[in-house]
């Protein structure tokens, strides 16, 4: 028999990686990828980035959805364009609500500078 000892579980039955939000904020995310999703000449610019860190020994990532105006400005176009493998957990360890944690990802998304970073890249 196999012992549980000797190969723990790295993921949850659900794919999540369930953390706190002292963990989020101390998180350390990079570039992964980014690319664009339409470009026509009357519409703004719009794509999605996926930036990935290390929690422990698993591989956690943030994706979004972003648009690039007309003036430059570079903004997510609403809050359901995150995608995580992030469960956040509340203080009682119980998951926060998808959409708290979406808000709470996307306060961590603004602290990088991504929108910088994008605007760069797409000029080529």
């Amino acid at each position: 028999m196999i012992s549980a000892i000797q190969f723990p579980q790295a993921y949850s039955r659900d794919m999540y990686i369930r953390m706190t939000q002292a963990q989020l904020h101390s998180l350390q995310l990079d570039h992964l990828y980014s690319d664009v999703t339409s470009a026509s000449s009357d519409a703004p610019l719009n794509g999605f980035s996926e930036w990935a860190g290390v929690l422990g020994s698993q591989v956690v990532s943030m994706a979004w959805d972003w648009t690039i105006l007309d003036d430059g400005a570079v903004v997510v176009p609403h809050e359901s364009a995150l995608r995580t493998n992030i469960m956040l957990l509340d203080p009682a360890g119980y998951d926060f609500a998808p959409s708290v944690r979406d808000a709470l990802c996307l306060i961590k998304v603004s602290s990088y500078r991504w929108r910088s970073f994008l605007a760069d890249w797409a000029r080529g």
